[in-house]
């Protein structure tokens, strides 16, 4: 029987996988119409960190901290994004994999091109992604720690020389070795070691690992091939052939590049020698310098595999190699596509984005971060720590981690059955008795059918649906923080009775000083009631519905998105509040259906609450009237502070009763409503409702909530709350 914490585990790398997969659709440029299409991400419990161009494998654990290993399971994610956008493994495949298997090639091309590539793709990606490059440096300073404790001047000299090349091409930083071989071999090459980087397309990069293999076996002729290295990406033969294959079925290009995208590349500063080193071998140091200042010239050598006059690959053929045909989009775009802010994500993830309205910020980065000439964090100081150094990004994954746990968990609970049959069996519960599993119905004195439905039905069975909406839902909630948490200290102060509202002609509490100017010589039996006391409210808690239209207009544009981002607003707001509350869509054909995303019996959000509350939905026509009429009618049962949010892109067109067009059964609906319930309509796109609801506002999306709500909220919130 499988344990409870091995079931957690399958269930945290079953979201991963998800999450993983819908940033990977953005970043891989599947959605642009270059790069290879990722089609799965695998969370490997053997460690494997690779792509086949197909498959992504991710390791499951690279470090004991989880947050720690969160972050470099994302670097991983964008370093293998990385070749599916910019490498060409068609003629990685042709120029390497092949005459290695024929032996008709040094059999170190292929790790050297490895490392070259990753260290090119890598400085391309992070100009792309600045959340990815953030966790990439991580990523790599964790390695440093244990390179430098495993690969040392006692190290054989070759595997010395291959960690100080990926110290410096990879990670951009000094190597630490005091070898005088090793040393020299770094000075000599460290331009043609940075020239091999700044190539635009995998051939060029592929040239230039032969023009450094050279100078590798000069200057290391007797010692046997390194059979280690630092990269956390080392691609097969295989796997590069399977790519190869795979770029070349899907007709996809890897994205051209312009050789003034390296301009800004970092390069390794040389390593200050030793003080003894520096008297001992000054000559040779002033001759290395001088071999250096001479390879620094881009294209110099006059190797017939040279670099051309732009330290590019001279073969003509590079540029035509790759993918056959024209990098248009695959046809398989799954329009339902979302990413992840990686930051908690992304998606980013992210980020839903990428595809289908994850939000990127600003500069395009799914990751939503700032770019930064460190990466984003701070140097470490004499007395600095790392993770002082990395506390921003450390402490916004770690909400990327509590919500993946938090995931797990239901899914290890089954949410796809036992939730989903709850939140139904709420839903039939309405008017306090079961009639059907998955509905009921009612209908009004003039005949109209309204029929209540749960959301939730529509998920069973559908993990993947509910992974990618609960995503949304935190994205937006992420996004709109701000927003949020002005509503809810505005609606908490309303709420608690915190404002100026006052009970007059009291015989003792605080002077009034309206009366008492008024008063003068006035009567003894007068001056008593000249104080007053300030209101408090007899109960707190609240109760609210918010109800979306989900008519057929609603599917112009991003409208039902925008409704039901708005939803998720307020769902955070009542949430944060402490007040009960429902969500609940309507549309209208024969009758009305109410299709309840969250119910009052619902007591948090789960991520199937979310899920519903988020996931966009119309159907066809809305008889406005009858489902707000619905709401204030079950308002109406409820004790405390109540509020009815109606979220709408305009006019009514459905049903209305004899005699009264669907206009008019609205106003009358939203004219004859219990005043003591807070009735507040929105109009998304832009929309003017205020001929329909006594407190409106008109917003374009969601970020306009706060600014728009306060002068409209203060008055009714005072209304409402109950007073002692």
């Amino acid at each position: 029987m499988q344990s409870t914490a091995e079931a957690t585990r399958l269930s945290r790398n079953k979201v991963k996988e998800a999450r993983f997969h819908r940033v990977s659709k953005v970043m891989s440029g599947e959605l642009t119409g270059f790069g290879s299409k990722v089609e799965r991400v695998v969370i490997d419990p053997h460690g494997k960190a690779c792509t086949n161009g197909k498959i992504i494998w991710i390791p499951e654990s690279m470090h004991d901290n989880p947050i720690y290993n969160q972050i470099m399971q994302e670097a991983i994610l964008a370093h293998e994004n990385a070749h599916h956008r910019y490498t060409d493994f068609v003629a990685w495949n042709r120029k390497v994999v092949k005459p290695t298997q024929k032996y008709a090639c040094d059999p170190l091309l292929h790790k050297f091109v490895n490392m070259l590539e990753d260290a090119r793709i890598n400085h391309l990606f992070g100009q792309d992604w600045k959340g990815s490059k953030k966790r990439m440096q991580f990523t790599h300073e964790v390695f440093m720690q244990r390179h430098k404790e495993n690969t040392t001047d006692d190290s054989p000299l070759k595997e010395q020389a291959m960690v100080a090349m990926m110290t410096e091409a990879i990670v951009h930083e000094p190597h630490w070795f005091t070898t005088p071989e090793v040393v020299d071999f770094m000075d000599a090459n460290r331009a043609l070691l940075n020239n091999a980087i700044k190539q635009r397309h995998t051939s060029a990069v592929i040239d230039q690992a032969k023009r450094l293999i050279k100078a590798f076996r000069e200057a290391f002729p007797d010692e046997d091939d390194p059979s280690t290295g630092m990269s956390s990406d080392d691609l097969s033969q295989q796997q590069v052939e399977e790519a190869s294959e795979q770029q070349e079925s899907q007709g996809r290009n890897p994205e051209q590049v312009s050789s003034n995208r390296f301009k800004d590349m970092k390069e390794a500063e040389k390593a200050e020698p030793k003080e003894e080193k520096k008297s001992e071998d000054s000559d040779s140091n002033s001759d290395s310098d001088s071999t250096l200042g001479d390879s620094e010239s881009e294209g110099s050598d006059s190797d017939s595999e040279g670099a051309g006059s732009d330290g590019e690959d001279s073969d003509e053929e590079s540029d035509s190699e790759g993918a056959g045909g024209e990098g248009g989009e695959d046809s398989d775009s799954d329009g339902d596509s979302d990413s992840e802010p990686m930051t908690g994500d992304a998606d980013s993830e992210g980020a839903e984005t990428d595809g289908d309205g994850d939000g990127e910020d600003s500069d395009g980065d799914v990751d939503g971060d700032s770019d930064s000439d460190d990466g984003g964090r701070g140097g470490v100081g004499e007395t600095g720590t790392f993770e002082e150094a990395w506390a921003d990004l450390l402490d916004s994954v770690d909400s990327d981690v509590a919500e993946i746990e938090e995931t797990a968990l239901d899914l290890d609970n089954g949410i796809e059955t036992s939730a989903t049959k709850q939140i139904v069996k709420d839903v039939t519960e309405i008017k306090g008795k079961t009639v059907e599993e998955d509905s009921y119905s009612m209908v009004t004195e003039c005949g109209h059918k309204i029929e209540v439905v749960a959301t939730a039905k529509d998920f069973r069975n559908r993990e993947n649906k509910i992974m990618r909406h609960a995503s949304t839902y935190n994205r937006v909630a992420t996004q709109q923080k701000r927003v949020i948490k002005r509503i809810t200290n505005e609606m908490k102060r309303r709420l608690k009775g915190q404002d100026p509202s006052w009970e007059t002609e009291q015989k003792s509490g605080r002077l009034n000083p309206r009366r008492a100017y008024k008063l003068g010589n006035a009567k003894v039996h007068k001056i008593d009631k000249v104080y007053r006391k300030k209101t408090t409210p007899k109960d707190v808690t609240g109760n609210a519905i918010i109800l979306i239209d989900a008519s057929g207009s609603m599917r112009s544009g991003s409208r039902a998105s925008d409704a039901s981002n708005a939803a998720v607003v307020f769902s955070e707001v009542f949430r944060n509040i402490g007040m009960n509350y429902e969500v609940v869509d309507f549309n209208t054909h024969y009758g009305t259906t109410m299709r309840v995303r969250k119910s009052f019996a619902s007591a948090g959000t789960s991520t199937l609450d979310k899920a519903c509350i988020a996931a966009p939905f119309t159907g066809s026509a809305n008889a406005d009237g009858y489902a707000v009429q619905w709401c204030l009618d079950r308002l109406a049962t409820m004790n405390g502070s109540r509020l009815l949010i109606v979220i709408s892109d305009g006019q009514p067109a459905g049903a209305s009763p004899s005699g009264l067009t669907d206009e008019e059964h609205l106003i009358q609906v939203t004219e004859n409503a219990n005043k003591k319930i807070g009735l507040l309509g929105i109009g998304i796109a832009g929309q003017d409702t205020s001929q329909f609801y006594p407190n409106a506002i008109t917003i374009t999306d969601e970020s306009q909530i706060a600014r728009e709500a306060m002068t409209v909220l203060r008055p009714m919130l005072k209304r409402i709350v109950p007073r002692a």
